[in-house]
């Protein structure tokens, strides 16, 4: 690895305990309702955050939510650790700022819209009990443009005029620092201690039949194609440019029913008011 690649990734801040402590209990059969909300009160920027998340329009909750103890009883463990993983990257990580286009251009609307695709998509094929973890997946995807906004404005700028002659974002990222940002995220999962199945979504979420755990990886891709398409505009060839159809398929969809799925959740996006953090 490039020298200048690795000190990038070590100016990557570690997470805060509480904020790993809440990745690890993910679809733990034995996480407690109250560990959770102890973990978000723990840290009370983050508890105001998400309580303004949970009062959003976004839930239309009949009554005002006054604690995160009260959030979890009535949104449930997976969705309040979320939100607080999400309200956690968007004002702490996600709000890092680069060139026009560049990286970290637009990446907070994106992964959160990112997460919700995966959620809903889940929630579509009847996998519940996967669909937080497909959350968090998805919120986490593109985490390794952090670490390359640490490469400075010039590495950047690199990048970008290979983008605008017309190279792939991932092929114009191996030619300038000889990693992908979807590599380079996997590298940061195993520096945070990220639960195998998310750094495996993380890592190859542009390349998913790759992945040792390929459903989420295939999960991850697209929806991470179809927020791209809902955030800006569903191009002339439709809403399934750019994914991989053996990521479909090897979900056990066929081309009609991942077209139909596609639209549906494209509809869902649109609809929905992304709450922000």
């Amino acid at each position: 690895m490039d020298p200048a690649v690795a000190q990038a990734f070590d100016r990557v801040p570690m997470l805060p305990d509480h904020i790993r402590r809440l990745f690890t209990i993910i679809n733990d059969p034995d996480g407690a309702l109250r560990e959770v909300a102890d973990l978000v009160c723990r840290d009370p920027s983050l508890t105001t955050q998400s309580l303004r998340v949970c009062n959003s329009a976004f839930f239309s909750l009949p009554v005002e939510i006054t604690s995160i103890h009260q959030a979890v009883v009535l949104l449930g463990m997976e969705m309040v650790q979320g939100i607080a993983l999400a309200s956690y990257f968007q004002s702490s990580v996600l709000q890092r700022h680069g060139l026009t286009g560049g990286w970290m251009d637009g990446a907070a609307d994106h992964s959160m819209a990112t997460a919700y695709l995966c959620r809903w998509f889940l929630q579509a094929m009847g996998e519940h009990l996967l669909a937080a973890t497909a959350f968090t997946a998805g919120l986490i995807h593109d985490i390794g443009k952090l670490a390359f906004c640490h490469l400075g404005a010039e590495v950047e700028a690199e990048v970008l005029a290979l983008v605008a002659a017309g190279h792939e974002w991932c092929a114009a990222e191996r030619e300038i620092i000889g990693m992908t940002h979807a590599e380079a995220g996997g590298h940061v999962c195993e520096r945070w201690q990220i639960p195998e199945m998310l750094t495996q979504a993380v890592r190859h979420h542009h390349t998913p039949l790759e992945s040792i755990d390929e459903p989420m990886a295939c999960v991850v891709h697209i929806a991470e194609r179809l927020a791209h398409t809902g955030l800006t505009g569903v191009d002339e060839a439709g809403p399934l440019v750019g994914i991989e159809p053996a990521a479909w398929q090897s979900l056990g969809l066929d081309d009609a029913e991942m077209l139909s799925l596609a639209t549906d959740l494209l509809k869902t996006l649109e609809a929905t008011p992304m709450p922000a953090a």
